[in-house]
């Protein structure tokens, strides 16, 4: 019960920060902003790590079914892998580089 409460606190701040930059058009998405509103509410104190950690964990363990759905649409873009199949695969490796050092 206590993962599933967590995942909800992660799915809030997620949902609110969308909200805000939705309000504000920004030029970022609502996860970044929620991302730095996480580590910020980590930092000052105001939120413990044991608050979210055990829903951040079980997000993490099962995050390759929230991409299998992408992963199936792709057969529907065939043609498109043809033509532009090595400047994809570039972009999402380096878009994974990115992500890995950060």
């Amino acid at each position: 019960m206590q993962t599933l409460w967590q995942v909800g606190l992660l799915i809030v701040i997620w949902w609110l920060a969308d909200r805000a930059v939705n309000a504000v058009h920004l030029p970022l998405s609502g996860g970044v902003v929620g991302l730095f509103v996480l580590v910020a509410l980590l930092l000052s104190g105001k939120m413990r790590p044991a608050s979210v950690e055990r829903g951040a964990n079980w997000l993490l363990a099962n995050m390759l079914l929230f991409f299998i759905p992408l992963v199936v649409s792709v057969v529907q873009f065939t043609q498109l892998l043809k033509d532009q199949g090595l400047s994809l695969l570039l972009d999402i490796g380096l878009g994974f580089i990115c992500v890995l050092l950060a």
